[in-house]
């Protein structure tokens, strides 16, 4: 092994040096990429580390350290870069063989910015008066990322979240940060997390709907308090004003009852369509609290029920527990449907937004037309979902962009009229009452990576994701 190096070493150089006369013909990259955000950032900032070199026997600077940094600021435009000329280029196989493993170890033994990092810088930039489109135009960060940062930095929980799972994306830990009240969330979410992006998702929108349900009924006990009522828990059908009457015979109601010691209500949620929505427009429906109005003790203020039993035998239960039971079922079973129709369709339009079409889609959307089901044919002329999903504002536009569309992006668009029409017939009816029709519409989208929620997977007839 022979090696040919000078004894005594020149004392470092710093220059500013035009990139284009600089070598960068030693590297062990076997392609060196450049994306857009990087030159950007040189374009903008120029060359902050400055660039390592050595100067070669004819007087040339070969890079050491920093080709990237070099051939960006050459894109960029850029007409002089920091260079640190460490000394003469030694020659050999001693020499090379450093070379490399230099070179490996300067770009393995980098460590990104964590989540946690980001969102200090964000905070810290904000924090300094800098609004959040400069923000983003100068960190080269995502519009919406930074969003998702400055409100991970405003909540102590969502904060304390990334530190401590590292597993959560910085979309998720924003997720938290709007049940930064509300730990029992927090444990659903971060289980959910471990679960997969899809189960993320679902269990969020499911927390959502009941924050929103909390909200409405929270609005509705001030106001009935305020007035002077008294709010209970939930009291069984037998102390419903509306089975009572009183020891004269006449039907008890609000009105009648209010000056009873026992008069009372509690709240129920019911889901109202305003008078406004369409028919048939599933997702208009609004959760609104209704009193129940109630008296706490029939019998000691003298209150007869209406429905009494039969001479020698108990009274019957007009509201047994088990019809009460499946009550309660298909009001949970309903939320849950409704808030993964909402993670559902962001799903479809992420899918048809797409410029190429999932593995199979030609396929179906042929054996669909094929079959003309007839889902398929009331809706399919309509396209109003379809529209939706796919993001056009109508079916003239649909029809522009289809005979302007290239051959898999049409595929795209016309898998989206296939999928919005039979999206549209699904309703909290399906997971009570599944067709065929819907099974092998759920179980398409799963083969193409939609992740089910509970509900959705006893449609399919499978297990609860644990």
């Amino acid at each position: 092994m022979t090696d040919t190096t000078n004894a005594q070493q020149p004392a470092a150089e710093v220059h500013n040096l035009d990139p284009r006369t600089l070598l960068v013909d030693a590297n062990i990259r076997t392609e060196i990429k450049l994306g857009k955000d990087f030159i950007d950032s040189i374009r903008d900032l120029g060359v902050l580390l400055p660039i390592i070199a050595v100067r070669t026997a004819n007087g040339r600077v070969r890079v050491r350290l920093g080709n990237r940094r070099t051939l960006a600021a050459i894109e960029a435009g850029q007409p002089a870069v920091p260079v640190i000329v460490a000394g003469d280029e030694s020659t050999g196989t001693t020499a090379e063989i450093e070379r490399i493993i230099g070179q490996y170890h300067e770009n393995t033994q980098r460590a990104a910015l964590s989540d946690l990092d980001e969102v200090s810088v964000v905070a810290a930039l904000f924090d300094l008066g800098v609004p959040a489109a400069h923000i983003a135009k100068r960190t080269k960060m995502p519009k919406p990322k930074v969003a998702a940062a400055k409100k991970v930095a405003g909540s102590e929980l969502a904060t304390a979240a990334t530190a401590r799972y590292d597993f959560l994306t910085l979309d998720q830990a924003a997720t938290i940060a709007d049940f930064e009240d509300d730990p029992e969330a927090l444990k659903a979410l971060v289980t959910a997390a471990q679960h997969g992006p899809g189960s993320f998702e679902h269990v969020s929108s499911r927390l959502r709907e009941t924050a929103a349900e909390r909200a409405v009924l929270a609005q509705a006990r001030t106001r009935l308090e305020e007035s002077g009522l008294a709010i209970v828990d939930r009291l069984d059908w037998a102390s419903h004003l509306s089975s009572l009457r009183d020891a004269d015979g006449n039907d008890l109601t609000e009105e009648t009852h209010r000056n009873c010691p026992g008069h009372a209500a509690f709240l129920d949620l019911e889901w109202v369509r305003p008078a406004t929505a369409d028919q048939d427009d599933v997702d208009a429906y609004q959760p609104v609290a209704v009193p129940v109005y109630v008296c706490t003790a029939p019998e000691a203020n003298e209150h007869i029920s209406k429905y009494p039993a039969p001479a020698g035998r108990p009274q019957a239960a007009a509201d047994p527990e088990a019809a009460k039971a499946e009550r309660r079922t298909v009001i949970q079973n309903n939320k849950q449907w409704r808030a993964a129709e909402t993670v559902r369709r962001a799903w479809l339009t992420a899918l048809l937004a797409r410029k190429n079409p999932p593995q199979g889609a030609l396929g179906y959307v042929l054996a669909e037309l094929a079959a003309s089901h007839w889902r398929l044919t009331a809706k399919i002329g309509a396209h109003e979902l379809a529209c939706e999903l796919i993001g056009f504002d109508g079916k003239d536009a649909l029809a522009a962009a289809m005979n302007q569309a290239a051959g898999n992006r049409a595929q795209v668009i016309a898998l989206g009229l296939i999928l919005g029409a039979f999206e549209d017939f699904m309703t909290t009816d399906t997971w009570r009452n599944p067709t065929p029709q819907d099974r092998d519409y759920l179980t398409r989208l799963t083969e193409w990576g939609y992740e089910p929620s509970d509900i959705e997977r006893t449609v399919l007839g499978q297990e609860a994701d644990s």
